[in-house]
């Protein structure tokens, strides 16, 4: 028998043969035995869907029932994003593993593959680093020929959960440059925490953002006001308020949104809402406003007070009483609102044609001093008239130990003891069932130390003077 050496030309004649039967055998033209594939190789993953930073393992399983050797396989993972490797396995003893970052490949070098060989099974886990869909093409080669080639899709989400945004607070009726306040709640109803969270309000052309009362850092662009909240859990929440102007009537819808990015939320109908601002014209009628007393110091309470008289000179009838006193460098401690920069008073009381009303202002004044005053600073307009019912008091705390005295002037001393920090809503009556009851002005009452004393002093604080009425009823509660 006679052997010579193979040359260059032979060696390729045979590579061409063995890749030859080797896409022959893999497509099932030669048959190895009844049922059995010739060469079997699956890719699963662990999941299709997760969360960002976490991992997800892709199982590779290789059987070679070909009736050869495979030469040189390689499994080849190319992903469509980057991906970080934090874990693999195989079993394979002559393989090597390559590691290819600028191709976002993952290499399986695998060797040769014995005949036969059931079960080849090996692991690789990944990170995904960013969010969407992220596509594992993964391919099988022996000898540089593609045997079976494969997709696997998983999408990569911020977090699963609901998130929610509404409205909790926007004042009924407005006047044209009134400073308002809209509050709203962003909250994540879960399970999962969500970063990134965005929230957007689109602001109408006529209303200008004054600032956040609440303190969140914001930007504008365009008309769209971007607020940026991190991090919100499950369960969590965030309230808001807008400090607004309208700059004349009208509706001005207001649009809320709430979202990030990669956000898998099952109920999206609730990341969105829309809320109309009235803003209306005052009534037509003619109010005068002219002080009709000094500055007077009431060491009761250490603030300047001074009457102030307001007529309806027609033609209508005021539903209520507005008056903006403007020019002032001192606080005007009981106010209940803000026009274009001025703070203003209301008598929540009608005023037919050719009636007059009197409001106390009351200044807080350092010195405690007098200050120049004139009667061209107040502006009075009709209004609406507000609606001051009590809300429901579910919540709320009335153990307070209400003192009531009454004054030698006919005004009314409240006292209670109250916790430091806390607001407090108090409401009168004129009969003791309180079927007419309404909240004082302001509404609120803030406790800065362990007692609050409050004296009815009538119009703007009441709708009228304590003296009119043969008996006043009050309540005191401890808002939740």
């Amino acid at each position: 028998m006679t052997v010579r050496e193979l040359n260059p030309g032979d060696m390729k004649f045979i590579d061409r043969w063995r890749l030859l039967t080797l896409i022959v055998l893999a497509g099932g033209l030669l048959g190895v035995r009844a049922g059995t594939p010739a060469i079997a190789f699956t890719v699963s993953a662990s999941t299709n869907l997760l969360t960002q930073n976490n991992p997800v393992t892709y199982t590779f399983t290789l059987t070679n029932n070909l009736g050869a050797n495979l030469d040189n396989l390689v499994v080849t993972n190319t992903f469509s994003s980057p991906v970080t490797v934090t874990n693999y396995y195989t079993p394979q003893g002559t393989g090597s593993l390559v590691y290819v970052t600028i191709t976002n490949s993952f290499i399986f070098d695998l060797g040769n593959l014995l005949y036969p060989t059931n079960r080849l099974q090996f692991y690789l886990t990944v990170v995904p680093q960013s969010l969407g869909l992220v596509t594992n093409s993964v391919v099988l080669t022996s000898t540089g020929t593609n045997v079976v080639a494969t997709n696997l899709v998983t999408q990569v989400v911020n977090a699963q959960a609901d998130l929610s945004v509404f409205v909790t607070s926007l004042v009924p009726v407005a006047y044209p440059n009134d400073w308002l306040t809209c509050g709203f709640t962003v909250s994540n109803a879960g399970p999962g925490n969500v970063t990134s969270v965005m929230l957007t309000n689109t602001l109408p052309a006529g209303l200008g953002l004054l600032g956040v009362p609440t303190g969140q850092t914001y930007t504008i662009v365009s008309n769209t006001v971007w607020f940026s909240l991190g991090t919100l859990n499950s369960g969590a929440s965030q309230a808001f308020q807008l400090l607004l102007q309208p700059t004349n009537s009208g509706a001005y819808p207001l649009n809320f949104s709430a979202g990030a990015p990669g956000l898998l939320d099952p109920y999206t109908n609730n990341n969105t809402v829309i809320t109309n601002l009235t803003v209306t014209s005052y009534p037509a009628t003619l109010l005068v406003a002219v002080t009709n007393s000094g500055q007077v110091l009431d060491r009761q309470n250490g603030l300047l007070e001074q009457s102030i008289g307001v007529t309806n000179a027609g033609p209508g009838n005021a539903p209520a009483v507005r008056v903006i006193v403007t020019g002032l460098t001192h606080w005007l401690f009981n106010a209940t609102g803000t026009n274009n920069g001025n703070p203003y008073v209301v008598c929540p009381a009608p005023l037919n044609t050719n009636q007059g009303v009197s409001l106390l202002l009351q200044y807080y004044v350092t010195n405690r001093s007098s200050f120049a005053f004139s009667n061209g600073q107040l502006q009075a307009y009709a209004v609406a008239r507000p609606n001051l019912k009590p809300t429901a008091a579910t919540g709320f705390s009335t153990n307070h130990n209400l003192l009531i005295t009454r004054l030698a002037n006919g005004r009314m001393l409240l006292a209670f003891p109250a916790q430091t920090g806390s607001n407090y809503t108090l409401i009168y009556a004129d009969n003791v069932l309180f079927s007419n009851a309404q909240t004082v002005q302001p509404p609120v009452l803030l406790a800065p130390t362990n007692s609050i004393q409050w004296i009815d002093y009538g119009p703007p604080g009441t709708a009228s003077q304590p003296t009119n009425s043969p008996r006043r009823f009050y309540r005191v509660y401890r808002n939740p």
